[in-house]
């Protein structure tokens, strides 16, 4: 994908729609915690959000397709116009009643999220200093932790998607928690201690662990303030929100760093 990518504002642009990707999984966190206000300006208000965000992402695609030979990013960029299709078509026909409907609404947000943040990453300054390859040392390898961790995180937040719309209880969440964090651990530890001085791997690496730590403290702070007051308190719902957008940023940031691994580390 090196070819012609040195476009600072393709780059600029792919930041503002993956915020913006951001923006709207938050506001519909908010619907969903508060189901009585969803039917009125807070849930108008969450699908204007998601038109504009569905307008950007085919923008950025239709930039990138007339802007770029790489016919893997053009791929990427319309796979992602897809999924913005889906969620867009899920969130019209979800309701109250539509549990499965809603919890795939929820996930495929956090898997659109994940895809503007490696359309991001492609068209930036890293991706344009080409690869520096380093031979894979450990066991298991870098490769195959990346690929494990990533379907980890992945089942990780439909689980949550799931609890949070009372599909599945709290107790495969909390148990998926402690597997996620485990190997976002070890594949952190793994990267710095055998390329500490890699110029893309180890801030990756770094990054990932700081969100996932971030990720669990508040989740802990969701199941502490959730027992000490109702679940429309003030503190419950941001706790909430900050928990489930800090998951889209695990998953998105797993992605990453499973993205560089694939790139740069050179199989055994």
């Amino acid at each position: 994908m090196e070819g012609r990518m040195n476009r600072p504002w393709l780059h600029c642009y792919a930041v503002f729609v993956a915020v913006c990707t951001l923006l709207l999984v938050l506001t519909g966190s908010a619907v969903s915690s508060n189901p009585e206000r969803a039917l009125y300006s807070l849930g108008r208000s969450h699908a204007m959000e998601g038109m504009a965000v569905g307008v950007l992402i085919i923008g950025l695609a239709i930039w990138i397709t007339l802007a770029e030979k790489q016919s893997s990013l053009r791929k990427l960029a319309w796979l992602t116009v897809a999924a913005a299709v889906v969620e867009g078509w899920l969130g019209f026909v979800s309701g109250p009643q539509s549990t499965a409907v809603n919890v795939s609404h929820t996930f495929l947000a956090l898997v659109l999220l994940s895809g503007t943040a490696a359309i991001t990453l492609v068209t930036s300054g890293v991706w344009q200093r080409g690869v520096e390859p380093v031979q894979d040392q450990g066991w298991p390898s870098l490769r195959s932790l990346a690929s494990v961790t990533l379907v980890a995180v992945l089942a990780q937040a439909a689980l949550g998607t799931s609890y949070r719309h009372q599909a599945l209880g709290l107790m495969p969440h909390i148990a998926g928690a402690m597997v996620v964090a485990l190997l976002i651990v070890i594949m952190g530890i793994f990267v710095m201690q055998q390329f500490p001085a890699h110029r893309t791997l180890r801030p990756a690496a770094v990054v990932l662990m700081s969100v996932a730590f971030t990720q669990v403290f508040l989740g802990i702070t969701v199941l502490t303030a959730a027992a000490m007051a109702p679940e429309s308190a003030l503190p419950v719902v941001v706790s909430i929100l900050a928990h489930l957008a800090t998951g889209g940023l695990t998953l998105a940031a797993t992605m990453v760093l499973a993205v560089l691994i694939r790139r740069n580390i050179v199989p055994r």
